[in-house]
């Protein structure tokens, strides 16, 4: 697969629309593109098969909040993928910084992947006690699911919180709603 992705050479390719100056949705699709790409190999090869610039553009894109917010999203979801401490560091600087606007949209995806992530690195559990925190009801919806996957301690001590204490509906709801049959 290594082979493969250096005979390809789609970073070549990709890399000038990348920095595009012109219409974001270019630089959008090209990201979704690479990720969709990189994604496709095995895991443990994808960080030893792309270059430094790219794993650089992945990592800055990921923690840049000028950066537009689907190519944040997809940053920090490829980021989950290629470089699991990365991630982690990441991951926690945006939701202990909760910003306004679009960054909730950043931060629903950090949790998701949180959840995703928790039997691999166990350690990511404290983050699941920042997103009941967070100021967005959307990013708490996202806890509720991302508990689904925690360990019994985290899910007996914060669903609780969700369905009973959180003062938006939705987000009752969603805890609800996770509550399996």
């Amino acid at each position: 697969a290594e082979t493969l992705w250096r005979q390809l050479g789609l970073e070549a390719l990709l890399t000038p629309l990348l920095t595009y100056d012109g219409d974001a949705r270019i630089r959008i699709e090209t990201f979704a593109c690479l990720a969709n790409a990189l994604q496709k190999i095995p895991a443990s090869m994808q960080s030893r098969s792309i270059n430094d610039f790219t794993l650089q553009y992945v990592f800055r894109a990921a923690t840049d909040p000028r950066q537009h917010v689907w190519i944040q999203c997809a940053a920090i979801n490829l980021l989950a993928s290629l470089a699991l401490d990365a991630f982690a560091a990441v991951a926690g600087k945006r939701l202990e910084q909760p910003r306004a606007g679009d960054d909730l949209f950043v931060r629903r995806r950090a949790i998701l992947l949180v959840g995703q992530k928790l039997a691999q690195r166990p350690a990511l559990v404290g983050l699941l006690d920042t997103a009941r925190r967070d100021p967005s009801p959307y990013v708490r919806q996202a806890l509720a699911e991302a508990l689904t996957q925690a360990d019994d301690d985290s899910l007996v001590r914060l669903m609780p919180m969700l369905l009973r204490e959180d003062i938006t509906p939705q987000v009752r709801a969603a805890a609800t709603l996770q509550i399996p049959a």
